[in-house]
């Protein structure tokens, strides 16, 4: 009997499999794994830029909205027609697991019995040994079943420890006696600057000069992408350049204590983040230590104290933003 449940085991089991393999895109009929040029990643490509640009979306007004989410929509046709197909035969391996267990017990019930009425076993022992044989064989298809998932999970710490484990090229953490710490003047020269992106093949900067001198005001302009941006992320040692020299001071900016450097240099992002606390608690993330007079003073230097105060009686006030 206990041969007859076992040559009847693989009706759960293909079942289980099947089931496991669409759930988690490994079987190679129905890949749906996605791709550079997948319409899928494409959308949300799209969707991510239109939330995080809203503003600039929405100015263009009513037609461009329009077009948008067309466009969006066109984008979501062909994944769309995939996710039917699997859905199909998802269904169809779903509702063959859950009949198996019915057709496996039926088989070897019914067989059960018969070998009890012929060869005079008693039908509690016939019983138990198919029981048993039932419970390991969705016991081993359950736990087949979690093996892609586990797999999965293994790829992501992987990837997730190769980050944590990489070395920077640029720890703000290391210092020396010999570096600098402090911004004397503020002349600011590039000098023969090579830069482009790690993910990015085109140079942002070939051969890029230009000089600021101490105290000067200077606007950059230029279209998306030209480096405007850039120039503060190589002043903040965000990244390293690839050739030629940034000088402060006369001073090669690898001179600097990257800390001590930041902490003398302020900024506004494009798309600026303020954390859900007071207005006086996110100008201190700049300097924990600054008091209620430094504060007022820099508020001031950014023309923000007069929106402020029109807003608000004092910063003290506990008035989230």
């Amino acid at each position: 009997m206990a041969l007859i449940t076992i040559g009847c085991i693989p009706i759960i089991v293909i079942g289980v499999i099947a089931m496991s393999n669409l759930q988690w895109k490994k079987n190679s009929g129905f890949d749906n794994k996605l791709q550079l040029d997948d319409p899928y990643l494409k959308s949300n490509a799209l969707l991510s830029d239109v939330i995080l640009n809203y503003r600039t979306v929405i100015s263009f007004g009513e037609k461009n909205i329009d077009s948008v989410i067309k466009k969006y929509e066109y984008l979501l046709i062909e994944p769309a027609s995939k996710r039917i197909r699997t859905a199909h035969i998802a269904g169809f391996f779903f509702g063959y697991s859950q009949a198996a267990r019915m057709i496996f017990v039926g088989i070897v019930f019914y067989l059960g019995t018969i070998v009890a009425r012929k060869m005079g076993y008693k039908g509690d022992k016939v019983f138990i040994a198919i029981w048993i044989l039932f419970s390991c064989a969705f016991g081993a298809g359950s736990a087949m079943s979690n093996v892609p998932s586990v797999k999965k999970a293994r790829e992501s710490a992987e990837k997730i420890f190769d980050i944590t484990d990489e070395k920077s090229t640029l720890d703000v953490r290391e210092t020396t006696k010999e570096q600098l710490t402090e911004i004397k003047e503020g002349k600011i020269v590039f000098k023969d600057v090579d830069f482009k992106y790690p993910s990015r093949s085109t140079k942002i900067f070939n051969q890029f000069n230009m000089e600021i001198p101490a105290t000067f005001k200077i606007a950059l302009v230029g279209h998306s992408g030209c480096g405007k941006s850039t120039i503060t992320n190589l002043l903040l040692r965000f990244y390293h350049t690839h050739a030629g020299k940034i000088l402060i001071d006369d001073e090669p900016i690898e001179n600097y204590n990257v800390g001590k450097l930041r902490e003398q240099i302020g900024f506004v992002q494009q798309e600026p983040v303020l954390f859900n606390r007071t207005i006086k608690e996110n100008v201190l993330y700049g300097n924990l230590d600054a008091d209620n007079a430094k504060i007022r003073k820099v508020c001031e230097m950014a023309n923000a104290l007069t929106f402020i105060e029109s807003n608000i009686e004092d910063l003290d006030k506990e008035k989230r933003i």
